[in-house]
């Protein structure tokens, strides 16, 4: 056990003041598969920025609706009255389900968004080792 743990403690040592050299030791220790592992790692870095920009944008698309929404429903709580004498509902229930939907298509992309970047994130650090 002490033989194992002071393999990683030198390791760590290794990586962390000489990462330089820490690269040429891990290839020397494991081969050429290293390179395979860190190009992998150095792929996922671009395609994380590209899903938390796509996250951001749908983020705020929801927001939007959401706002548009809650406008819409505020406006006919405090107009019920004139609502109902000119029989109105069915014309804002129209125009609160099309929010609805608009709402429902960026949460349906924000889901499969979020099941993609899972399986990315599961699957990564199989294609690191392997």
């Amino acid at each position: 056990m002490n033989i194992l743990k002071s393999k990683i403690e030198v390791s760590f040592q290794v990586v962390i003041y000489e990462d330089e050299k820490s690269i040429e030791l891990h290839k020397l220790l494991l081969g050429p598969s290293v390179l395979a592992g860190l190009a992998v790692m150095i792929i996922l870095i671009p395609l994380n920025g590209f899903i938390a920009n796509k996250a951001r944008v749908l983020q705020i698309r929801q927001m939007k609706n959401k706002d548009d929404r809650v406008k819409l429903m505020n406006e006919i709580l405090n107009g019920i009255k004139v609502l109902k004498l000119y029989a109105w509902e069915l014309s804002f229930e129209e125009q609160v389900l099309r929010i609805r939907g608009k709402e429902l298509k960026v949460l349906k992309q924000s889901a499969y968004l979020n099941a993609g970047t899972s399986f990315i994130w599961i699957c990564a650090p199989f294609l690191v080792s392997k």
